[in-house]
């Protein structure tokens, strides 16, 4: 397969990740927020709280569209996984990738309160954030290969790399965490 979908929790690092793996790979890089935003005019936080249900649609929509490029690495939206449409595509078309990062570590990288600004399902603090995750984390496992986030982003590309090299599906998650 050459597409690549990065999936995982805010602030894990899949857009980070998914340039450096592009690049790398000297494929195309594409992030679906910032596809809806360049289509639509407005921004994530616009359009999730204007229309949570309707957001969900367009990013079902872009991711589709996106993945029939060849070539291609995807950084998804947190939430894209909530449906189940979307995760099953994903899951078809690319190798995915979950990063996992503990909770703790994301509720400090994304800022906190402070993030809320940019990110609207910070604001209403950490027991909804820890919520979100918990509702999540069983369609991010369901990933094709699950990777340390904690790790360097160059360390995690390379550990992108030699997952699909040796033909690791998922079953092998242990060793691609450095367990």
């Amino acid at each position: 397969m050459n597409r690549i979908a990065l999936v995982g929790f805010m602030g894990a690092g899949k857009t980070t990740v998914g340039k450096l793996l592009a690049e790398k790979l000297r494929w195309r890089f594409f992030d679906s927020d910032e596809e809806m935003e360049k289509r639509t005019g407005s921004t994530v936080s616009e359009l999730l709280s204007k229309d949570p249900e309707g957001f969900r649609r367009l990013e079902a929509e872009t991711i589709r569209e996106l993945l029939a490029e060849e070539q291609m690495v995807l950084a998804t939206g947190g939430g894209a996984v909530t449906r189940r449409e979307t995760l099953e595509l994903l899951l078809l078309k690319a190798t995915v990738v979950y990063l996992e990062v503990p909770l703790e570590v994301l509720w400090e990288r994304t800022g906190k309160e402070e993030g809320a600004a940019v990110r609207p399902l910070l604001k209403d603090g950490f027991a909804k954030f820890q919520e979100l995750f918990c509702q999540r984390e069983s369609s991010y496992k369901r990933a094709h290969l699950h990777i340390d986030g904690r790790e360097e982003p160059e360390a995690i590309v390379e550990r992108i790399i030699a997952g699909r090299r040796n033909g690791s599906s998922g079953h092998n998650q242990a060793e691609s965490r450095g367990e």
